[in-house]
């Protein structure tokens, strides 16, 4: 990551097989750096409607691409029982009660929590971002070093320390 004088950075994480490049704006706030991706996407778009004698909730997921993929499911009740939907793929069949929901991608993006609009949808239809997106990501700043989040939020094990050759 390059942090640059104007208040605005550049991302590039590789692994084995990808290559992400994100750019955006930073600022401190207290002992965080604060990163928001530029432009900034909706990491979760969910449509609520009817479907007549449904008697379940069904989540249809897929990417922002339309692509089908591969997530798990977590429904919260009112009493704040989590009800956890591992290894889906395509749709989801929820058959409690939930006012809330999030998805976990399998490579480790998650969503924001959504909150169920409607008193009588059963039916949401998802578009899931599953490109890293900076959005008031907070990584804790201490002396010399930054600890960044991973792609889940949870914070990483491992240190970023400051190179005066970026390359």
């Amino acid at each position: 990551m390059t942090l640059e004088e104007n208040g605005k950075f550049h991302f590039i994480e590789k692994t084995e097989w990808t290559k992400l490049v994100l750019d955006g704006n930073w600022q401190i706030r207290g002992n965080n750096l604060i990163l928001d991706s530029s432009p900034q996407r909706d990491r979760l778009i969910v449509i609520e409607s009817l479907t007549p004698k449904l008697s379940y909730k069904l989540v249809n997921v897929t990417n922002k691409g339309g692509e089908n993929i591969h997530y798990y499911l977590y429904g919260i009740t009112a009493s704040n029982d989590t009800i956890a939907l591992r290894d889906q793929y395509i749709s989801s069949k929820i058959d409690k009660r939930i006012n809330t929901f999030y998805l976990i991608s399998t490579g480790g993006l998650k969503s924001p929590l959504y909150t169920i609009q409607g008193s009588k949808t059963n039916t949401f239809d998802v578009l899931f971002e599953t490109t890293r997106v900076f959005e008031n990501e907070s990584w804790e700043i201490n002396g010399h070093t930054i600890t960044p989040n991973c792609p889940g939020g949870y914070k990483q094990n491992f240190k970023l320390t400051k190179s005066d050759n970026p390359q």
